[in-house]
Formats: C-alpha cells, sequence, structure tokens
C-alpha cells in the first residue's frame, strides 16, 4: 500500500514503551516511502530523558517535547493517542488539543476505549464527529523489530486517505489483522496475557536451570530461543496438538515435563488467566 502523502509527521500523546516502540519500528527499516518526521509527546522529565535515550540514533528526525500537547498535535497529520485509557479525558481538555486534531489521521492505541467513545468524547455533536479521522489500534511489543501483529477494528470512522496513511504506517511495525471491533478487547487481553505468561515461563525455567547449575545467561538464552522455536511452528500451522505430539516420544524429556506441569494445574491456571485478562479488558469501558 502507498503512502498517500509526500511526508509523513506523527505525533505521539503519551510516548510511553508502546509508543516509543512504534517510532522505533518506523524509523529502523521504512523504505519507499514519504520523508518521515515524528515529535514524541511526554508529562513528565523522566519520561522524556527514556524517550530520548530509547530514540537516540533517530534525533536528527524526532523532535522530543514535554507538555504543551496541542502545540504538537497542530504540525502533524498523523497523531497517535498513547496516554493510559484512564487519562483520555484529561488529555482531551487540553486548550486547543481537540481544535488541533480536527481533519487528521488519529491512531488510538488505547486499550478498551472503544472508537464511539473516543469519538464522543472529541465530539458531543454526531455530525461534528466527520472531523476527526480516527483508526483503533493495538500494536504487540515487537512492533521495535518490525514484528508487531496491529489488530486493527473494522471501523468505517476514518476517510480513505487517512486510513491508508495509518495502514501504511502500521506496515512498517510489521504485519495487520482486521478485527471486528466488538472482539479486539478479547483480542487485546489475549495478546497480554500471553505477554505475561511467556515472561513468567522464562522467568521460572530460568530459575529452574540456575538452581541445578546452569548458567543464567545460558538458561535465558535457551528458554527464549525455544519459546521462539515453539512460535514460529505454531506460525507456520502446526496446532499445538501436533507439536505436542511430535515432540512426546516414548520416556522422553518433553512429555515428563508436561505431565509434571499437570499436576500443578498448569493448564487451567492458564485459562482462567486469560479468562480474568478479557473480563477486565472489558470493564476497562464500562
Amino acid at each position: 500500500m502507498a503512502f498517500p502523502w509526500q511526508k509523513l509527521h506523527v505525533t505521539v500523546l503519551g510516548c510511553g514503551f508502546m509508543g516509543t516502540a512504534i517510532l522505533q519500528g518506523l524509523f529502523r527499516d521504512a523504505k519507499d516511502g514519504p520523508e518521515i518526521r515524528a515529535t514524541a509527546c511526554v508529562r513528565s522529565s523522566t519520561s522524556i530523558e527514556r524517550a530520548q535515550k530509547a530514540l537516540a540514533q533517530h534525533k536528527d528526525r524526532i523532535t522530543f517535547q514535554r507538555n504543551n500537547f496541542a502545540e504538537a498535535a497542530k504540525d502533524a497529520n498523523v497523531v497517535m493517542l498513547g496516554v493510559p485509557p484512564d487519562q483520555l479525558e484529561a488529555l482531551l481538555s487540553e486548550a486547543g488539543l481537540v481544535d488541533a486534531l480536527r481533519n487528521k489521521a488519529i491512531i488510538s492505541l488505547l486499550a478498551g476505549v472503544s472508537t464511539a467513545q473516543i469519538l464522543q468524547a472529541l465530539a458531543k455533536e454526531q455530525d461534528q464527529r466527520k472531523q476527526f479521522h480516527l483508526v483503533r489500534v493495538i500494536p504487540t511489543i515487537g512492533a521495535q523489530y518490525g514484528d508487531s501483529l496491529t489488530l486493527l477494528a473494522d471501523t468505517d470512522s476514518a476517510g480513505k486517505e487517512e486510513q491508508a496513511a495509518c495502514e501504511w504506517l502500521l506496515n512498517q511495525i510489521g504485519a495487520i489483522q482486521p478485527i471486528s471491533e466488538d472482539l479486539i478487547d478479547t483480542a487485546t487481553a489475549v495478546g497480554a496475557a500471553c505477554n505475561a505468561l511467556s515472561f513468567l515461563a522464562i522467568d521460572a525455567v530460568v530459575d529452574g536451570s540456575v538452581a541445578d547449575g546452569l548458567p543464567r545467561d545460558t538458561a535465558l538464552s535457551l528458554a527464549a530461543q525455544s519459546l521462539r522455536s515453539a512460535a514460529g511452528l505454531a506460525c507456520n500451522g502446526m496446532s499445538p496438538e501436533s507439536i505436542r505430539a511430535a515432540m512426546s516420544i516414548p520416556r522422553g524429556i518433553t512429555i515428563n515435563s508436561l505431565l509434571q506441569l499437570e499436576r500443578g494445574q498448569v493448564r487451567s491456571g492458564i485459562s482462567d488467566s486469560v479468562r480474568h485478562a478479557i473480563a477486565y479488558t472489558k470493564g476497562m469501558s464500562s
């Protein structure tokens, strides 16, 4: 998909971990596209120092700004909303910001906040909401490496050019997964739960390995690479059942490890954790 304009100036309002990862991915390997500039906006001095450090190699193309979000949004043609969801109302109450967002492509990164809720916060009158070209997305943590699977809500709240600009940007940080907006909260929760469970599993594997004498850095490399390999099999069409069957040879290590895990009710614990994450995410918008 071609970028519809000659230049891209993206402003991230609330450039936290995910906003920073998106900018890292965007500047990492953008090819055959427009001239790109960015503005990273944060509230605190600590946050601006963190963003400057993480994005230091792209400092010639990124402006770092503390506060005054309306001024930062005014010069952009794509604006990302990256603040915590419960801070949306406070963000939009800043003098001049709503006006600065009119007729721009707006990308919402806010988990648990629907397109309708954001549009209502931007404009109380229905006919005024057409002035805001809103796209709702949920990227994943691989964005900085160009490895995000970004959930893109299937809505019609953006114009054709604005939608194309947002999709071009998202393709620079990985792949896009279109999804019905009524399922995006569930999918968001599943992704978040998988992240948490993966990190916890790696940490537990490393601790167990170190307890039996393996150096921590070696254990971490093995655990991370094993998880990556298993994910690669799943991404290429192998079901968990077929992976398990292929690796569970008679009297093998894998099957005995799995049986030990089942004694600890790990499967039901993981399922319960995922369902809790889904319920929690849906509750964020109520």
